[in-house]
């Protein structure tokens, strides 16, 4: 229609991982992020789908409108559903597209209602300290009444804190987002450093081969982190951590510490086990992060936090300095996130250097099962994948050819 400005219709589908990592965050908490990192805010923008994209771009523009009452009342007011309705085609599939968004992108408080008391809240700059408690009650996740109609009379508007992290990103073309206005704080220029780096290939083999030990140690085949000495220099407890996730249950510790030829493969793993192994490697990232996170002190949460979400930013392959760069807590969550396989760590003139595998690269890159928009996930699964092929036959015999021993543990 003439006058009439469309985006393109795209149908959202379910919250992947990251998105409801997040969403499960108190208001506060996610008040917090966007008002102390901007890569917050850009992770959140990059795992978003193409409705809620071109939405949020729109909107971090749009200025308010101001109305005064013949008493001299009045205020500012965001957009409001019916001008949203306008930005989308005419019919039943494309308002439901942009429904489903904007209740995510109110889930995720980048958008607002005006008139609720997290929009007041929001608008007089009331930005809490962030609290998550180790047991896990700040996740409360976020109330099932979060819901946006084309019909509704509300008016909307986007979190303050973040639309300034998003504009200042656009009009500085990326550039110097970081304290300072650095972009790469601690990245490593030097020659001695940069020739401890391994090559992408060795990078690669060593994410992967750190991912499948995990997962292999989640099915009862391996013992790697079981070993004497593997968590020496981090406190992360795998077993402990897939128990808490709803992964496995206490006989899948039990068959663990028998170990050799009397550990029992399977033992223990539940059914949300075996979907979280048939699962992208983002998607499990995101699920076993989640509970590492909440199993943090409240005072390592934030720091965790943010650090996580700065780390989706840096470049996979480049050495970034530990030591007189990162406070104690993100380097605990440097040294728990090489056992991942996320980062690869090295000594060089006695200061202490990580780098970024793929596995990092794609942790807020989408996260929407079957959108095809998921930006860097890509990557990351290309970093677990391997080449094989699954023959079904009419008699119900499956034949796996394959050289993944994670894939032959799930046939």
């Amino acid at each position: 229609r003439r006058g009439r400005t469309s985006i393109i219709v795209m149908t959202t589908v379910r919250d992947g991982a990251f998105v409801a990592f997040l969403t499960q965050l108190r208001a506060h908490d996610l008040d917090a992020l966007y008002g102390t990192s901007p890569w917050a805010s850009l992770a959140v923008v990059r795992a978003l789908d193409a409705v809620a994209k071109q939405i949020v771009l729109r909107l971090v523009y749009c200025a308010p409108t101001t109305t005064t009452t013949p008493d001299g009342g009045g205020g500012v007011h965001g957009i409001g559903a019916d001008v949203l309705a306008r930005w989308v085609m005419d019919t039943g599939d494309a308002r439901g597209a942009l429904e489903r968004a904007m209740a995510r992108l109110m889930r995720l408080r980048v958008v607002l209602e005006e008139d609720s008391n997290d929009a007041r809240a929001d608008a007089e700059g009331d930005v809490a300290a962030m609290e998550i408690d180790a047991g896990g009650g700040a996740f409360v996740g976020s109330s099932p009444g979060w819901a946006f109609s084309v019909n509704s009379t509300k008016t909307y508007s986007v979190h303050g804190a973040f639309a300034a992290n998003v504009r200042e990103a656009l009009e500085r073309g990326f550039v110097g987002l970081g304290e300072d206005g650095e972009d790469d704080e601690g990245l490593s220029s030097d020659a001695e450093v940069v020739s401890r780096v391994p090559d992408r290939a060795t990078l690669n083999a060593y994410a992967k081969s750190k991912w499948e030990d995990l997962l292999l140690t989640l099915t009862g085949a391996s013992d790697a982190f079981a070993r004497s000495g593997s968590g020496a220099k981090g406190r992360l407890d795998a077993q402990a951590l897939f128990r808490a996730a709803g992964l496995t249950t206490a006989a899948a510790a039990s068959a663990a510490k028998k170990g050799g030829s009397k550990r029992l493969r399977n033992a223990g793993v539940t059914a949300a086990g075996f979907r979280f192994l048939l699962t992208t490697a983002q998607e499990q990232i995101w699920v076993l992060l989640t509970q590492y996170v909440r199993d943090s002190q409240s005072a390592d949460a934030t720091s965790a936090i943010s650090f996580l979400l700065r780390l989706s930013f840096q470049r996979p392959g480049r050495a970034y300095a530990m030591t007189g760069t990162l406070s104690d807590t993100e380097q605990d969550v440097v040294r728990d996130l090489t056992h991942l396989g996320l980062l690869y760590t090295f000594d060089a003139k006695k200061k202490s250097y990580y780098v970024p595998t793929l596995l990092s690269s794609g942790l807020s890159g989408g996260g929407f099962a079957g959108d095809g928009d998921v930006g860097g996930s890509t990557e990351s699964s290309n970093a677990t994948a391997t080449d094989g092929h699954i023959i079904v036959e009419t008699n119900y015999r499956v034949y796996a050819y394959t050289s993944s021993a994670v894939e032959l543990e799930i046939l």
